[in-house]
């Protein structure tokens, strides 16, 4: 009988729901060297820094989208010699703004480069999670990998020992990183060493359907009752006054994977609606003195321009995404920092059980 009723409850609890999983987390840390020689490295860390999160929610885990925290910490800083020339610059985070804008106003004008001390700052001062599905430091540099007080053998063995993956970029030619050290710190941390090119031209990162995705964009976050939700950032136009790259992209995160929360014209229900469901203070003021029939008018008007605008620029970030993927190939750039990321996250996001 006890047999019987333990068969039983097992076939009643397989009928029950799947107890939802918290989303897989991805860590993602960027060690940057900022050292004089460092511009065009620091460039792209700025300008690139949403084209990786972009690809990198590309991947699942068990059919979830991963949940991206990025830390970045700086070497060969100018100031800091007390602490080795290594500033925090970001824990992980899933406020990516708030990286971006540290990004931005940082200066490659430093000179003393310790890989090894760096990537045991990393270790000891970021917020590394055991439950993470993938941990990735990825150091990126040009002297030689060897330098400073701190043997890079012994702080990638304990990032080895610690399940965090070490990953090596040179800014340089290929064979020569190998020569400065950087291929023998990918494999003492697990991971894969490659190289990157500085100097690249932004022209060719751009689409042509950039300005009209942030024109719409900006109409979108602006067709809301409650006025303006977005200031432009200054840092995502260039001096020449063109839209930055970065603009684009984060544009198609945001839209993409981090959208905001509803806004005041997304929550009225316009087929059932009554005056008194909506505060008339909540309105904008031209609005709160318009009697019932033509508020309702005025209030669909706008849901549908919203609506249309939305749509509209998902076909634009369609269409841009289709640019990025089948006319600006990999192969035809430069070797960038996040397109030498992107080869080695696909490679261990995958190993580590993501799928695309």
């Amino acid at each position: 009988m006890k047999g019987l009723l333990t068969v039983l409850l097992v076939l009643m609890m397989s009928g029950l729901p799947a107890k939802p999983t918290a989303p897989p987390t991805v860590q993602l840390a960027l060690l940057i060297d900022l050292s004089g020689s460092m511009d065009g490295l620091l460039t792209q860390a700025q300008t690139q820094l949403w084209q990786l999160l972009n690809y990198t929610h590309r991947f699942q885990y068990a059919g979830q989208p991963p949940q991206v925290e990025v830390a970045v910490l700086t070497y060969g800083n100018e100031s800091g010699a007390d602490n080795g020339h290594i500033e925090l610059i970001s824990d992980f985070t899933r406020d990516i703004d708030a990286v971006a804008d540290r990004l931005f106003v940082l200066q490659a004008i430093g000179s003393v480069e310790y890989c090894g001390l760096a990537l045991q700052r990393a270790l000891d001062s970021l917020s590394w999670r055991k439950e993470a599905r993938f941990r990735g430091l990825f150091i990126v540099g040009n002297e030689g990998f060897d330098q400073g007080p701190v043997d890079f053998r012994q702080s990638c063995r304990q990032a080895d020992s610690l399940g965090i993956i070490v990953n090596t970029i040179y800014c340089g030619a290929h064979d020569r990183g190998i020569g400065e050290g950087w291929s023998a710190g990918a494999s003492a941390g697990g991971g894969r060493y490659t190289h990157m090119e500085q100097d690249i031209d932004l022209d060719r990162l751009r689409t042509p359907y950039d300005q009209k995705l942030v024109e719409l964009y900006l109409k979108y976050m602006d067709s809301d009752l409650s006025g303006p939700t977005l200031q432009p950032n200054p840092y995502y136009y260039l001096p020449d006054g063109k839209i930055s790259p970065a603009f684009r992209d984060r544009i198609i995160y945001k839209f993409r994977y981090d959208p905001p929360p509803p806004a005041l014209m997304d929550t009225i229900d316009l087929q059932h609606w009554q005056p008194d469901s909506l505060s008339r203070r909540q309105l904008p003021p031209h609005l709160q003195k318009l009697e019932e029939g033509p508020l309702r008018w005025e209030l669909l008007k706008r849901s549908q321009e919203r609506d249309l605008t939305r749509r509209t620029l998902q076909h634009y970030i369609r269409q841009a995404e289709e640019y990025l993927e089948t006319v600006l190939q990999p192969e035809e750039l430069e070797q960038t920092l996040s397109l030498a990321i992107q080869g080695i996250m696909r490679e261990q996001l995958l190993a580590a059980g993501f799928s695309r």
